[in-house]
C-alpha cells in the first residue's frame, strides 16, 4: 500500500513539475514575443552615432564599380551594338565619371542616372540592373553624409525627435507622424546609422496594409457555366475507322482548395457525351450510339510569382449500343455481330482511355493559355514595372479557405512604414471585400509616381485610353491653352487620409511648367471629400475648393498667385465637385453576374473598409435552363470525339 501511495505521489510530483516547466517556458516565450519598447530602443541608440569616414565611402564606391562590372558584359549579350544602345540609355558615361572622380558625385548627375535605372523599360527589372541602382544610391548618400560637418548634431536631433514621435504614435497614430517616422528612418539608413534599429522600428510599425478577398460565389460567377457542344467524331479503335457526331452536355464547377501559401482552385468538368457513329472495317459497316460519362479536373495556383497550372486529370467511362450492322453476306454479318459483342468491353476501355487523353490534353492547353494571359497582366503590368522602380511589395501573399480567396499586401519601402494595426475584419462575408490603409496609397504612390513627369498630353491619354472616360473641358488640349506639366516629388508624391467621415487626397510636385514658365519648388494640391453611402451606391462631395499650397513660402508674389489660380483650375477638373457610383459593372466573363453593389463603407483608424455583393440572381444557372455555350476552361472541342468511338471499333473487328 505504501509503495502504491509513493508511486502515486511521485507521478503527481512529476506532473506538477512538468506543468511548472511548461508554464515557465510559456512565460519565457511570451516575454520573447512581446512588442519591443521602441522609445527605449531609440534612447539606447542615441549614443551610437557612427561617423562616416573615407573608408566607408570608398567601400561604397567599390561596391558600385563591382555592380557595374557585373552588368556591363550582360548588356552585350545580344551584340555590341545593342550593348552600346543600352549604355547610351543608362547614361553610362555619366555613371563612369561618377566612379572615376575623386569628388563627391553631383546630385544632378546621380538624379539623371537614377531616372534611367528606374524607368519603365523592359530589362530594367533584372537584378543586375537594380544592383547598380541600389549601389549608386548608397554611394551617393554616404558621400553626402561624409561631407556633412553637422552629421553628428543632426543625428542627435533626429533621434530625439524620433523618440518623441514614437511615444505619441503608439497611442495616437496619424498620417503625418507616420510620414515623419519614415523620413527619419530613411535618413538613418542612407547615412549608415544603426541598420538594426531601423529594421526593428520598420517591422514593428508595418502590418499588412492592403487585404482583399473574394467569395467562392463571386469567383464561380465567372468560371462556372453550362457546357453544350456538338463536335465531329474521328477515331480509329481496334482497326475500325469511326465517324459520327457527338454532343457533350454538362457544366464546369469551381472548388477552392485550402492553402496558406497560395491561392489554389480546382476547376471540374462534369458531363455526358452522347454520340451517333458509323464504323468501317473491311466488308463490315456497323452503326452504334455511345454514352460517355466525363469527369475532369485542372488546378490553378496563384503566388507572388504568378499563376501556374498542374497537369489535368480525367476519368471517362464509355458504354455503347449497337443499332445496326451490314455486310456483303449473311455469314460475314453473323461473324461481325459475334465479334462486335466479343470485343465490346475492350473497345469501350480503349475509347475511355482515348477520351481521357484528349480531355487532359485540351484542358492542359486551355489552362496554359489562361495562365499565359493572366501572367501577361500580372507580370508585365504589375510585377515588372514595380520591380523596375524598386517598388514591388515586400509581401504579396495569396491564400484560400474553403469558401474564400485572399490576397495580402505589405507595401513598405525604404523610408516608409506600413499600417500600425492589423486590418479590420469585414462586417460580413461579402462577395468582394477590401481593407486598405492610407499608407498603401502613400507607399505605392511613391513607387509608381516618385520623380515622374506628367504632361497635359500624357494626362489626356491616360483619361481616354486607360480610364475610358471623357476628358473634362479644362483638361482638353487646344491652341489657346498653355501646355503644362508636373514632376511629382520623389518622396510622398501622393497621400491619402481616411478619417471617420472625410477622405483627403493630396499630390505633391517639385517642378512645374506652364508654357515657357518654370517653377522649381514644392507645391501640394489637395481636396477633401465627404463620403456618403446610400441605398443606390456611394457619393463623394468635395468640401470647399481645391487647395494649392506652396510648401516653401509664407507669402506669394504675383507670379505665384497667378500660377496657383492656374493649378487650381486644372486640378478642379480632376478633383471634381462630386463623384457618384451606383455599383461596379463587371466585365469579361463576370459581366453576366451583374453589378457589384456596395454594402459596407467605413473609414476608421486610417483604414478604408469596403464590401460589395453580387445581385441575388448571380447564382450559376443549371445547364438545362441556359442557352448552350462552350466553357472557356476547359475547352471541350474534342472531348466527345474519343469518348464515343468505342462501339464501331469493337463491332467491326
Amino acid at each position: 500500500m505504501r509503495i502504491a501511495k509513493r508511486t502515486s505521489l511521485a507521478h503527481l510530483l512529476a506532473i506538477l513539475g512538468g506543468f511548472l516547466i511548461a508554464l515557465n517556458s510559456v512565460s519565457a516565450l511570451a516575454a520573447e514575443t512581446s512588442p519591443p519598447d521602441l522609445v527605449a530602443e531609440v534612447a539606447a541608440a542615441k549614443d551610437k552615432f557612427v561617423p562616416i569616414t573615407a573608408e566607408h565611402v570608398a567601400a561604397a564606391k567599390k561596391s558600385l564599380i563591382g555592380a557595374m562590372k557585373t552588368l556591363s558584359p550582360l548588356l552585350d549579350t545580344s551584340g555590341k551594338a545593342n550593348g552600346d544602345q543600352w549604355r547610351t540609355f543608362l547614361e553610362w558615361p555619366t555613371l563612369t565619371a561618377i566612379t572615376t572622380s575623386d569628388a563627391a558625385p553631383k546630385a544632378d548627375d546621380v538624379s539623371l542616372v537614377l531616372s534611367k535605372f528606374k524607368s519603365n523599360k523592359p530589362g530594367i527589372e533584372r537584378p543586375t540592373m537594380s544592383a547598380v541602382r541600389d549601389a549608386l544610391v548608397h554611394y551617393a548618400a554616404l558621400s553626402a553624409a561624409a561631407a556633412d560637418p553637422k552629421l553628428a548634431e543632426t543625428y542627435a536631433a533626429k533621434m530625439t525627435r524620433l523618440g518623441e514621435i514614437l511615444a505619441t504614435y503608439k497611442t495616437a497614430p496619424t498620417t503625418d507622424l507616420a510620414l515623419e517616422i519614415g523620413q527619419i528612418l530613411g535618413w538613418l539608413e542612407a547615412c549608415g546609422q544603426d541598420a538594426k534599429l531601423v529594421a526593428l522600428i520598420q517591422t514593428s510599425l508595418s502590418e499588412t496594409n492592403l487585404v482583399a478577398s473574394v467569395s467562392k460565389r463571386f469567383a464561380a460567377a465567372g468560371i462556372e457555366e453550362p457546357v453544350d457542344r456538338v463536335t465531329p467524331v474521328r477515331d480509329v479503335i481496334l482497326g475500325t475507322n469511326i465517324v459520327g457526331t457527338a454532343r457533350l452536355q454538362g457544366k464546369t464547377s469551381l472548388e477552392f482548395i485550402p492553402s496558406d501559401s497560395s491561392a489554389k482552385m480546382a476547376i471540374h468538368l462534369d458531363g455526358t457525351a452522347t454520340s451517333n457513329n458509323v464504323g468501317y472495317n473491311g466488308p463490315v459497316t456497323i452503326w452504334s450510339t455511345g454514352v460517355t460519362n466525363v469527369k475532369a479536373t485542372t488546378t490553378l495556383t496563384m503566388t507572388d510569382a504568378g499563376l501556374c497550372n498542374e497537369l489535368a486529370s480525367a476519368c471517362c467511362t464509355t458504354s455503347t449500343t449497337f443499332t445496326g450492322l451490314c455486310a456483303k453476306c449473311n455469314l460475314v454479318e453473323k461473324i461481325g455481330w459475334k465479334q462486335a459483342y466479343k470485343k465490346k468491353s475492350q473497345g469501350e476501355a480503349i475509347a475511355s482511355a482515348h477520351a481521357e487523353d484528349r480531355i487532359e490534353a485540351q484542358m492542359n492547353d486551355q489552362a496554359s493559355k489562361t495562365v499565359a494571359e493572366n501572367n501577361d497582366k500580372f507580370i508585365n503590368r504589375f510585377r515588372k514595372p514595380l520591380t523596375r522602380r524598386g517598388g514591388f511589395p515586400q509581401k504579396l501573399q495569396f491564400s484560400t479557405l474553403k469558401d474564400r480567396a485572399v490576397a495580402k499586401i505589405q507595401q513598405v519601402g525604404k523610408g516608409q512604414v506600413g499600417a500600425p494595426t492589423a486590418a479590420p475584419a469585414p462586417g460580413a462575408d461579402y462577395d468582394v471585400a477590401v481593407a486598405a490603409h492610407e499608407s498603401v496609397v502613400t507607399n505605392f504612390g511613391e513607387a509608381v509616381l516618385g520623380g515622374v513627369t506628367l504632361t497635359d498630353e500624357m494626362l489626356v491619354e491616360i483619361i481616354t485610353d486607360e480610364l475610358k472616360s471623357e476628358v473634362p473641358e479644362e483638361l482638353q488640349i487646344t491652341e489657346d491653352k498653355d501646355p503644362w506639366s508636373i514632376t511629382f516629388a520623389e518622396a510622398t508624391p501622393v497621400r491619402a487620409t481616411f478619417s471617420t467621415e472625410a477622405l483627403k487626397l493630396a499630390i505633391r510636385g517639385t517642378r512645374f511648367t506652364r508654357g515657357d514658365q518654370k517653377f522649381s519648388e514644392p507645391i501640394e494640391i489637395s481636396a477633401i471629400y465627404k463620403v456618403e453611402k446610400s441605398e443606390k451606391g456611394t457619393k463623394l462631395t468635395r468640401q470647399g475648393d481645391v487647395e494649392v499650397t506652396f510648401l516653401g513660402r509664407d507669402r506669394l508674389g504675383p507670379t505665384q498667385v497667378a500660377f496657383k489660380t492656374f493649378l487650381r483650375r486644372k486640378f478642379e477638373a480632376m478633383f471634381k465637385q462630386d463623384f457618384t457610383s451606383e455599383g461596379i459593372a463587371l466585365k469579361g466573363r463576370w459581366e453576366k453576374a451583374g453589378k457589384l453593389a456596395l454594402e459596407e463603407l467605413k473609414m476608421e483608424g486610417g483604414w478604408l473598409s469596403l464590401g460589395w455583393n453580387l445581385p441575388a440572381a448571380a447564382e450559376t444557372t443549371p445547364a438545362a435552363e441556359t442557352k448552350p455555350v462552350a466553357a472557356q476552361l476547359p475547352a471541350v472541342d474534342e472531348v466527345s470525339t474519343t469518348a464515343t468511338t468505342t462501339s464501331e471499333a469493337v463491332a467491326a473487328n
